[in-house]
């Protein structure tokens, strides 16, 4: 014995650090610290709960909220857990906040790092109480859609009378990737039939409503639940005209927006058999008024719409500038044509003639000679000045003046009355075939240089048209599509002298420069050049398109 204590007395440090360690090791076997096992979210008693958002966007750091909920009255001693991710999951952090669980008891982890946490209470953790965050960082790729799993495994719980520990199985949750879709996969609109098939991929529409139609609801089903939606939806008042609605869908992620454009127009008409407008008054008379009452032109049905007079048509205005409807005051069945209260009719026209040719209901006509005597004999051959004056109830509308004078011109020419240019006639076309798109009284011919040049020649830019009606005398330039040189036909010179200009080595006339833009851009450039030169070696077989 005294041996014993003579060693104790030597080697006093070693003992105590012996003693230390027993006793340690007692109060952790004790605790079940050194016990392995796993938690269930199955069990009906105690559990580890793990709550995380359900959604989450690429890259994002998530946060989950890791607690112990105790059902029973047993008195929890010791807590180990490992974590549990995808592989693609990466750990951030896990603490805890003590001013987020202050009231409702929280713990620090006696141990933190990148694999788990331990927590230890000698005293017995008796009610639930929150371990802490669980910070990890999503996958920066992803796939859409997808779940990812986060959770804890290797769960060791110590508690009860005994300090026994008690193993169970993984607690974990999934976390969705959020979508990137963002379409329709239906769209409704109340009383409109749209112009095209709907299809989720095609984002512009069209349709065309009656006047009596004046709202519509827009009602639609998302691809996609989760993506949003925002724009014209519901219920929609309508005005006259053309109609512009979009809506816009944002994907889950918030990374994709598609916008659906909708363009619905609404026709105005008249609910009347006749219509005279007053312009002296501004009003217009309409047939179905009783009384003759007038209706000003500022209180016809929306305060939007007003009235205008304007080379013999009534038009119908919606806001600044949309003209939704157009009425001639008087039209004719034939050829004759009103530009600035002047109508443009046919030589050796008798009175009875011009009337036959008129349709316009419920107005009243007077011709007049140049001495403005009234001409009552309808066998009269209308002369140059003659006026034809328009009543409505002995009211004088408009007055025209009656010119013996006319000029058609086909729609298929292009016409620039602001540089008196003809634009992109067609190659090989011959002086005959040029003036036979041209229907008048007057005179017409072309001209180079001053001399006419006969109906079987080509045309050429710079040659000039020449029209005469009465006194009056037009002149237009000619330019052919691709005759840049002014030959009548295109080799290598126009090519050559049209690349020149495009590098700014030399200078154009206007005529010669409208024929080189080819692309009609209005601009040369290389793509004129190369369509000009596909053309000359035969690999194109037109200029146009």
């Amino acid at each position: 014995m005294t041996k014993v204590v003579n060693f104790i007395k030597k080697n006093i440090v070693l003992c105590v650090c012996f003693i230390s360690f027993i006793i340690l090791f007692i109060v952790m076997t004790f605790l079940g610290a050194f016990k392995k096992g796993t938690f269930s979210l199955d069990d009906e008693k105690n559990k580890i709960v793990i709550s995380c958002p359900t959604t989450f966007s690429a890259g994002e750091v998530v946060e989950c909220d890791v607690s112990l909920s105790l059902v029973d009255n047993s008195v929890v001693y010791s807590v180990n857990a490992n974590y549990d991710f995808d592989d693609d999951i990466s750990y951030e952090s896990f603490g805890v906040n003590v001013n987020e669980c202050s009231d409702k008891g929280c713990f620090e982890a006696l141990e933190i790092n990148d694999e788990g946490f331990s927590v230890i209470n000698i005293d017995g953790i008796t009610d639930s109480i929150s371990f802490g965050k669980l910070r990890v960082k999503m996958p920066e790729n992803v796939t859409v859609n997808h779940n990812y799993k986060i959770g804890l495994k290797e769960i060791e719980l110590s508690y009860g009378d005994n300090i026994e520990s008690l193993s169970l199985d993984n607690s974990f949750t999934f976390v969705r990737s959020k979508n990137n879709v963002a379409t329709l996969s239906s769209l409704s609109i109340s009383n409109v039939t749209l112009n095209e098939t709907f299809d989720s991929d095609v984002f512009d529409y069209s349709a065309s409503v009656n006047s009596d139609v004046s709202n519509i609801n827009i009602s639609y089903e998302l691809t996609d639940e989760n993506s949003s939606v925002s724009g014209n939806i519901g219920n929609i008042e309508l005005h006259f005209g053309t109609n512009v609605y979009s809506i816009k869908v944002t994907s889950e992620d918030g990374n994709v927006e598609n916008t659906y454009n909708l363009n619905i127009y609404r026709e105005y008409e008249f609910n009347t058999n006749r219509y005279v407008y007053n312009k002296e008054d501004n009003y217009i008379y309409t047939g179905n008024d009783t009384g003759e009452t007038i209706i000003n032109n500022l209180e016809i049905l929306d305060n939007d719409l007003s009235y205008n007079i304007k080379n013999n048509k009534l038009c119908v205005i919606y806001g600044d500038d949309e003209e939704l409807l157009c009425i001639n005051i008087i039209s004719f069945s034939t050829r004759y044509s009103i530009v600035n209260k002047v109508i443009y009719i046919d030589n050796n026209l008798t009175y009875q003639g011009l009337l036959d040719t008129i349709t316009s209901e419920g107005i009243e006509y007077k011709l007049f000679d140049n001495d403005e005597n009234e001409i009552t004999d309808y066998s009269t051959i209308i002369n140059n000045n003659y006026k034809l004056n328009l009543y409505y109830n002995n009211k004088l509308l408009d007055s025209y003046s009656l010119i013996n004078e006319y000029l058609h011109v086909d729609e298929s020419l292009i016409i620039d009355d602001e540089s008196k240019m003809i634009k992109r006639l067609k190659i090989k076309s011959t002086v005959g075939e040029l003036k036979e798109k041209f229907d008048t009284n007057g005179s017409i011919k072309v001209t180079y240089d001053g001399n006419e040049v006969s109906d079987t020649e080509l045309v050429k830019s710079g040659e000039k048209l020449i029209i005469t009606i009465g006194n009056t005398t037009v002149t237009y330039t000619l330019s052919v599509l691709g005759d840049v040189t002014g030959d009548g036909i295109i080799d290598i010179d126009d090519i050559g002298i049209l690349y020149r200009y495009f590098l700014g080595k030399r200078s154009l006339s206007n005529y010669s420069v409208a024929a080189g833009e080819i692309t009609s851009d209005g601009m040369i450039d290389i793509d004129d050049v190369g369509i000009l030169y596909r053309y000359f070696l035969g690999k194109r077989s037109s200029l146009e398109g």
